[in-house]
């Protein structure tokens, strides 16, 4: 039986036995995270800043850059995450972007896959991320038909959390179109998120198999 991987969680909800990609959201838990992920192999750790940790300060000292750059080069298996847009919080865009636009910087250097957070921010998200050829995990996935269709010109991954009843209606004009060697499913540290749930959700929409999933988790990271 296939073990359903975990494309996106964080420190304090970690599934023991189930591969998952452990993301970070501040400079304050990188070396946790490299410290977790390099007693547990099937952890792979990924190091970023989360738009909600975006200060003034981190764009004026430019020191967290190289530490970045220091970590990719010497933690195998790593990737970026969890960065991107945010439009909830009251930091500025302008701000979130020059922090997002230097870890793609420095994920490019590395050639290594970035996970995405965005929350109506698709419209300065997308035009950034086509000037950045990288591999993309849309974490917690919940664009629009339109969005979708946008996305799947780019190297994109299409991560699905929790999937409520209410949300179905959307997802059977978002899903179906997203070829299966695309997606991906993920806990983002929920308790209560069943990934073997998801899985099967995304079985009645598309047709994809727990088989599919794991080899997406593989290529993706």
């Amino acid at each position: 039986m296939n073990i359903i991987p975990d494309a996106h969680t964080h420190l304090d909800f970690v599934s023991q036995g189930v591969p998952a990609v452990v993301n970070s959201v501040s400079v304050d838990d990188w070396q946790q995270v490299a410290q977790l992920c390099q007693g547990h192999p099937i952890l792979l750790p990924a190091f970023g800043i989360h738009p909600w940790s975006v200060t003034a300060q981190l764009c004026a000292d430019k020191s967290w850059a190289d530490r970045l750059d220091s970590l990719l080069s010497s933690v195998p298996n790593a990737s970026v995450g969890e960065v991107g847009l945010d439009r909830s919080t009251s930091i500025s865009l302008d701000m979130q972007t020059r922090i997002l636009e230097r870890q793609l910087d420095i994920a490019l250097q590395h050639n290594c896959a970035v996970s995405i957070h965005c929350f109506k921010a698709f419209d300065i998200l997308i035009p950034i991320i086509r000037r950045y050829h990288l591999t993309y995990i849309m974490h917690g996935y919940s664009g629009s038909a339109q969005i979708t269709k946008q996305l799947l010109e780019t190297d994109c991954y299409f991560s699905f959390g929790m999937i409520r009843h209410n949300r179905l209606d959307k997802l059977r004009t978002i899903v179906p179109p997203i070829p299966k060697e695309r997606l991906l499913v993920e806990s983002d540290g929920k308790v209560e998120a069943d990934l073997e749930q998801t899985a099967d959700t995304l079985a009645q929409l598309c047709g994809i198999t727990p088989e599919q999933l794991c080899d997406n988790f593989d290529a993706a990271f």
